[in-house]
């Protein structure tokens, strides 16, 4: 089996393992929410960004099929949005843009690790670097995650104990 297919079937593995410790009942709901539009907005970016040649992943599941890489569209960076959600539910700004900050540093080194060592992930270089992964995955976190994790506990506390809330 070559480097790029045990990571990927590591990365599954360790992926599919941290399911149920994300997707606990205390913010059930909220993190199946953020698990499905990290993967929808995540899906659609990574898409955009490959037909536009930014960059390229040669090797991944159902390359037949789709463009993108799968696994990191609709599982790992999703499993990590909803555990930075999680990790930072009752934080403030500073700490939750702290937190985004060094999650999003790890995410950009092992990123780097698979451009430089792996065939998973490909640069073109005159358009995207290492540097466009860390800001786009800061903000990703800041913005967009956390925006929408606060706005479904808005929406959550209004609708508290209405037929709304029963059904969902």
């Amino acid at each position: 089996m070559s480097k790029n297919r045990r990571i990927l079937l590591i990365s599954t593995i360790l992926a599919l393992a941290m399911m149920p410790i994300l997707l606990r009942r205390r913010y059930r709901k909220k993190s199946i929410i953020i698990f499905f539009l990290s993967a929808i907005f995540n899906s659609v970016l990574s898409h955009i960004l490959i037909a536009k040649n930014y960059f390229s992943q040669p090797s991944r599941y159902f390359h037949k099929y789709f463009i993108s890489n799968i696994l990191y569209d609709w599982l790992v960076l999703p499993l990590i949005a909803v555990l930075y959600c999680q990790a930072t539910a009752s934080a403030g700004a500073v700490i939750s843009t702290s937190y985004a900050v060094a999650l999003s540093s790890f995410q950009a080194l092992l990123e780097y690790w698979m451009l430089i060592d792996t065939s998973l992930i490909k640069y073109n270089e005159k358009k995207w670097s290492i540097w466009h992964t860390l800001i786009t995955l800061i903000l990703y976190k800041v913005i967009l995650m956390k925006g929408t994790w606060w706005f479904l506990g808005k929406l959550d506390k209004h609708f508290k104990g209405t037929i709304i809330d029963e059904v969902i």
